[in-house]
């Protein structure tokens, strides 16, 4: 019966997120996370809820005091961080629940090191981009340590032929960062063929 308990609070913490009921959502997915703990998707679109729809809707409610709204943006971006991290002690292998956890930090906490180390754990069982979005991440952190990590995955994808304007930007960047020796850096722009469309990219 726990699944289809679960069914049936998780459709009950959609119509609260219908009549955005944030505290009702994060309890009823409480619930459904718990019947069910083996399921990623319940834990996944639990977090998206939290760090992504409540915290924009308090980050941008004209109704609540300017002062208050950064702190409650703050707060459910971090309960979106902690139901993931709930999640992967159930589903440590998940590379959906590593690889949400890897989009809060880049793009609501803004932690670059943090979601670059996310999405490595991604890309141990899940799809190779989580690499390059890895590497994209290392190279907005501010130390060499981390421009350093960033080089090599962005050099593999342009080796293997994903030569896409984000990979060569990233690359060019990183050799002057880096002070790169020549035959290290890649062909300057004009010399290379036309860079192919990058591939679909992860919500």
């Amino acid at each position: 019966m726990r699944s289809l308990v679960a069914s049936i609070t998780y459709m009950q913490a959609y119509l609260a997120f219908e009549d955005v009921l944030w505290a009702k959502v994060d309890r009823l997915f409480q619930l459904t996370t718990r019947l069910q703990p083996r399921t990623d998707a319940y834990w996944d679109e639990a977090s998206w809820h939290m760090a992504f729809n409540a915290a924009s809707h308090y980050l941008y409610n004209p109704e609540i005091p300017s002062f208050t709204r950064g702190e409650l943006y703050h707060q459910h971006v971090q309960r979106g961080i902690q139901i993931l991290q709930d999640g992967l002690r159930y589903n440590p292998r998940s590379a959906k629940l590593w690889g949400r956890l890897g989009d809060i930090y880049a793009r609501r906490s803004r932690e670059p090191v943090k979601a670059a180390q996310a999405y490595l754990h991604a890309a141990e069982t899940g799809p190779a981009f989580y690499r390059r979005l890895a590497a994209y991440q290392y190279l907005q952190a501010g130390d060499a340590g981390s421009w350093r990590k960033s080089h090599q995955p962005l050099r593999q994808a342009y080796e293997s032929g994903q030569k896409f304007p984000s990979v060569i930007d990233g690359l060019k960047e990183l050799e002057r960062r880096l002070d790169l020796p020549p035959a290290q850096r890649i062909p300057e722009a004009s010399s290379q063929p036309p860079a192919a469309l990058p591939g679909p990219q992860p919500r």
